[in-house]
Parts: structure tokens; C-alpha cells; sequence
């Protein structure tokens, strides 16, 4: 292909540190146009690290799910049935189910997820 040496393409429209603004008939793209360290704020003005998911994924059939605020809503507006668990004072879930609450949690309700596996 002519204009083209050894399979190398030239990242156009990508700013690059220095490159901050935007070059007119250049194709270049503004760092805030790319939004690569976007604000993480989360619908109802809350920073993402204030609104958090934490899961515990059981040895069997069962996750757990707590966080702030209350993890119930989100699990009502995707449709998964959960349980109160009082011993463990979390949500019970079903593990088939536990990735659509862990993306729903991050990509819909801007929380901060952590996972961790249950032993016994």
C-alpha cells in the first residue's frame, strides 16, 4: 500500500502529552474529548468513591453483596432476586447472576467494586 511502510499506522486523532489542544486540519483530539480521566461522579452527584459494592462469591451457588447506599435498588432494577442474609448481614444472590450485578454496579451506578471468594 503506498504511504505506508512496514504495517505501521500513524495514530491520528490521539493527543499525546504535550499535544493538549486541539490542531485544526489536523485531526487531533482534545484530551477532554477522549475523556480519559473523566470525573467519577455518579448520577445523583456522589463521587464514585463514596458509593461502593463490595461482593463475596460463596464455594457453591450463593454470592453476597453489600455496599452504600443500599445495594437492594440496583438488584431491583436488574431483575435479580436476592435474599436478606442476616449472619452475614448482605444480600444473597445467586453466583450465575453475580457479573450482571458487579457491571451494573460499576458501568450504571458509578460504584467502586471489589470481589472476594469465600473459602467454606
Amino acid at each position: 500500500m503506498a504511504g505506508q511502510s512496514d504495517g505501521v499506522h500513524r495514530n491520528r486523532g490521539v493527543s499525546r502529552p504535550g499535544n493538549d489542544e486541539r490542531r485544526p486540519g489536523r485531526g487531533g483530539v482534545a484530551v477532554e474529548q477522549l475523556n480519559i480521566h473523566p470525573e467519577a461522579t455518579a448520577p445523583d452527584g456522589q463521587s464514585a468513591s463514596t458509593r461502593h459494592l463490595h461482593a463475596e462469591r460463596g464455594p457453591r451457588h450463593t454470592s453476597w453483596c453489600t455496599g452504600f447506599p443500599s445495594v437492594r435498588p440496583l438488584l431491583r432494577r436488574i431483575d435479580v432476586p436476592a435474599i436478606w442474609d442476616r449472619q452475614r448481614k448482605a444480600w444473597a444472590v445467586p453466583t450465575t447472576r453475580l457479573d450482571d450485578v458487579l457491571v451494573a454496579a460499576e458501568h450504571i451506578d458509578s460504584r467502586f467494586v471489589t470481589v472476594a471468594e469465600v473459602a467454606a
